[in-house]
């Protein structure tokens, strides 16, 4: 008994021990000696503290809140969207099936906001989401980035489907499907086979048009295909520069005389580039990019 004792004592301090080696020491920013191991409690830190926040959101009600606003306002929310009742109820299952870090929610009515509602986090974990929190807009921007090129595409400024080699003056293909060009569909749907490159490169047009002409500009996936769809920041970036030559115009000016001035939108879009002047290859070399 006395073996048995002494081994389980044994057994306890070696596991406080591997706590501390590869769970305490880095969490007092000390490096592990074991720091090309992987880690066998990796998870268990950020898992306590996922925990410990979904904790705190039952205690506070925040979701049984959140569940009662969106099916209080089920009618409200088919109203404004246009949705059926079967799709509300798909959204809310969404909705409560996935959740979110944190979500604000406003009714405008007429023009005037008549109900609020926010519930999680701002700062998960640390300050609750409260309605006049400023919220990055990120990717939404892309949204309104494909909707500049709708609109030009209305105007007859561009082709969906047309090649975007006449507005850099290069021939932009990807060596390993020369046949198949870069198009601003493909450029829309993630699927243009351009590599991923840094925020910086896309700051410079002469930057992004040396990357268009070169082979090292792009990966081995066919362009176009569903199957070669990759989230690509800088691709939406050479996208939206593209859209500039098309127009010759800037793009927030675009957006402010089509879009934001007939929504009563104030925003803009930060200018980190000059706009060249629009390379006209295409009437000069037409037979080029057929």
């Amino acid at each position: 008994m006395d073996k048995i004792i002494k081994a389980l004592i044994g057994l306890i301090f070696a596991f406080i021990a591997l706590v501390g080696i590869f769970g305490i020491l880095p969490q007092l920013g000390l490096e592990s000696p074991f720091a090309n191991f992987q880690n066998p409690l990796a998870g268990l830190f950020e898992q306590g503290k996922n925990a410990a926040a979904n904790a705190a959101l039952d205690a506070t009600g925040l979701k049984s809140k959140a569940k009662a606003a969106l099916e209080g306002n089920r009618d409200k929310i088919a109203a404004a969207t246009g949705m059926s009742d079967a799709e509300v109820d798909a959204a809310i299952a969404a909705a409560r099936k996935y959740g979110a870090v944190g979500v604000q929610v406003a009714v405008v009515e007429d023009g005037a906001v008549t109900g609020v509602f926010n519930y999680g986090w701002a700062h998960k974990g640390n300050t609750v989401m409260e309605a006049d929190h400023k919220i990055r807009c990120a990717s939404i921007s892309k949204v309104f980035v494909g909707m500049t090129a709708m609109l030009l595409r209305e105007d007859g400024l561009l082709d969906l489907d047309g090649d975007i080699s006449p507005y850099w003056g290069v021939t932009a293909r990807n060596p390993r499907y020369p046949e198949i060009p870069i198009t601003f569909r493909s450029l829309m749907s993630h699927t243009s086979s351009i590599r991923v490159f840094g925020d910086g490169v896309s700051r410079s047009y002469s930057a992004v048009r040396s990357k268009l002409g070169s082979s090292a500009g792009y990966s081995s996936v066919m362009p176009g295909a569903i199957t070669s769809w990759n989230y690509n920041n800088y691709a939406f970036g050479v996208l939206g520069m593209t859209l500039e030559l098309a127009a010759d115009r800037y793009l927030d000016d675009i957006l402010d005389e089509k879009l934001f001035s007939a929504m009563e939108i104030d925003a803009g879009v930060h200018r980190i580039h000059e706009l060249p002047p629009r390379f006209d290859f295409f009437r000069k070399h037409e037979s080029q990019y057929k």
